[in-house]
């Protein structure tokens, strides 16, 4: 059962790595049941892909998929579209 004073709380920019899994998984029911945001495009200097109209979407990577190294952040725009600078020159895939 949910605490309801846990609901609607941010959490951001979290590096959550180093545990033999993928960092951050969203399952059963995770964040009102958003889907994940998917990644359309990476490549040298950005990252492209879609979400939920307006939400925000935060770019993790690592050489494990764990997401030790936060990238950046843009928010999705009306049609859910989003796109956020890769670092030149990052070694980590996203």
């Amino acid at each position: 059962m949910t605490d309801p004073g846990t609901r609607g709380n941010t959490i951001t920019r979290n590096r959550i790595h180093s545990n033999a899994v993928a960092g951050i998984r969203l399952v059963e029911g995770a964040n009102d049941e958003l889907a994940a945001p998917l990644i359309a495009a990476a490549g040298s200097t950005q990252v492209s892909g879609s979400a939920c109209a307006g939400c925000d979407i935060e770019v993790f990577s690592d050489a494990e998929d764990e997401g030790a190294i936060f990238e950046g952040t843009t928010t999705a725009d009306s049609a859910g579209a989003g796109a956020s600078p890769h670092p030149a020159g990052s070694a980590a895939p996203i």
